[in-house]
């Protein structure tokens, strides 16, 4: 496990979507940042590959994916070269598959656009689904990890009491926040957590760093959360004493 930062998914609002059989007005649901929302084919089977092609603006850069909230049993995302389309390296690839969540760390590569290829699912002859398919450049990982995270998933809600005495929950959503405590943070860390303090956009956090041994909720190869860091940067010498590194603690909370 290593804590990784990543800036904002590439697959956004100004990107062109083009499906074999998905709804195009749902295009939304692979970048919403809800797992749940998931994009759908519509009367695909095990015969008939689904391919999604997302073209971009600009080139962007990537060098991270996660294909989460997937029923994808054998597929493969390519990207663009500019003359043809090629696999990543590694490559973003499914053969035999059974897992629902994939991250994927490859070479870094620049291109206009990427384009998934669903041949089978998971259940044989289902319609195709993703919940997020998030193309992303890595800001950095912690040299040394954190020697206490606390985390919550708070629910924004409202509680009405009703006539009989009891209570009717509306919940609007919850959302993710944190505190790491890092107690032998590096130069390096610390020039990283800087990097993050005066950003002042949005960016991803992965505590798990994409390591799919770990089963601890909080931690597991789904968990990512779109933050921003909250606190202020208070980076301190451990012991007070010079060379020893740093104690620090930083604040997240979800967009």
């Amino acid at each position: 496990m290593a804590v990784k930062f990543f800036y904002d998914n590439v697959i956004d609002s100004d990107a062109t979507f083009t499906f074999t059989s998905a709804t195009n007005s749902l295009s939304t649901y692979l970048y919403d940042n809800n797992y749940d929302t998931r994009l759908v084919s519509s009367g695909s089977n095990d015969a008939t590959p689904e391919v999604w092609t997302i073209e971009f603006l600009s080139a962007k850069t990537i060098d991270k994916i996660l294909v989460a909230n997937h029923n994808i049993k054998s597929g493969e995302l390519e990207y663009w070269t500019g003359a043809a389309w090629a696999s990543f390296t590694s490559a973003v690839s499914w053969s035999a598959n059974s897992a629902t969540n994939s991250y994927f760390a490859v070479t870094q590569v620049s291109t206009t656009k990427i384009r998934l290829t669903i041949n089978t699912t998971i259940t044989v002859n289902d319609e195709k689904r993703v919940g997020q398919i998030r193309a992303m450049k890595q800001i950095g990982e912690v040299e040394t990890n954190p020697s206490e995270v606390n985390w919550k998933l708070e629910k924004k809600k409202r509680i009405h009491e009703v006539g009989t005495g009891g209570v009717v929950q509306v919940v609007f959503g919850e959302k993710y926040s944190a505190s790491y405590r890092f107690t032998d943070a590096s130069n390096a860390d610390i020039t990283l957590f800087n990097s993050l303090n005066i950003n002042h956009n949005p960016f991803f956090i992965y505590p798990g760093g994409g390591d799919t041994t770990i089963t601890d909720w909080g931690f597991r190869i789904q968990d990512m959360w779109l933050i921003n860091y909250i606190s202020d940067f208070k980076p301190n010498l451990k012991s007070n004493i010079f060379g020893l590194g740093y104690v620090i603690e930083i604040t997240v909370a979800e967009v």
